[in-house]
């Protein structure tokens, strides 16, 4: 089960391949992107939870991808994956912006692990699992429950899911939704069908003491707990 989604730079297609079908057992999608034109605009662009760039880049230095990157606004996780060891090059990739540095070859499962960690600590979650009320939503793939019993999710609502947890008590839009499930392919779906999946959840995750999933008109949904979210909206 896909957990999080990440943006990979890897300028050899097939490494990028490779790469790409190994996390994907390890439960992380990858939209992938070779150097080109506006390479930082499109990292950024594709909404992605992290970045991670496989160096060496043909199109340049990786330090100055990763400030160009930030330069953007990009405030997620950026991972670098090094060719060879060089305290040189990871302490520049360091002081561009980058939260983690890595010696090639590294096992996906090892990665995987290092995007997971480096995601929930941005979000502000030192601990493997985001707990709401009465929802626990683990981001190591295991299944999500409420009041102690399973929900049984699809892959799509589980990445919905996932994004509104990541934000809890927080109004998260309908484009960030929308990117964070979709990533690259966002161009080829109906931007509605998040609406769809969002009353899907929000049924699977009705209790007795009401909604976790609340809409925010003007702006999208929040997931809080039902207790919280009067409260807000008696506000």
């Amino acid at each position: 089960m896909r957990t999080v989604r990440i943006v990979l730079i890897e300028d050899r297609a097939p490494a990028l391949e490779i790469m790409r079908a190994r996390l994907a057992e390890c439960g992380v999608g990858v939209d992938g992107l070779t150097s080109g034109p506006a390479l930082a605009e499109r990292a950024v662009g594709i909404g992605a939870d992290g970045i991670l760039i496989s160096l060496p880049l043909a199109s340049g230095r990786g330090e100055d991808l990763v400030v160009e990157i930030r330069r953007r606004g990009w405030k997620g996780p950026i991972l670098a994956l090094q060719e060879t060891s060089s305290t040189d090059e990871a302490v520049a990739l360091y002081s561009a912006g980058v939260d983690d540095v890595t010696v090639k070859p590294v096992k996906a499962v090892h990665l995987a692990a290092r995007l997971r960690a480096v995601v929930r600590r941005v979000h502000g979650f030192a601990q493997a699992e985001v707990s709401v009320g009465g929802l626990r939503f683990p981001l190591d793939g295991r299944p999500v429950t409420l009041d102690g019993a399973p929900v049984a999710l699809s892959r799509r609502e589980r990445a919905l899911l996932e994004c509104l947890a990541l934000r809890a008590g927080k109004a998260v839009g309908r484009e960030t939704i929308f990117a964070s499930i979709y990533g690259a392919y966002a161009g080829e779906i109906d931007p509605k069908i998040i609406d769809v999946y969002v009353c899907k959840l929000r049924k699977k995750l009705r209790s007795e003491r009401g909604d976790y999933i609340s809409t925010v008109f003007g702006v999208g949904y929040m997931l809080a707990d039902p207790e919280s979210a009067k409260a807000i909206r008696a506000a």
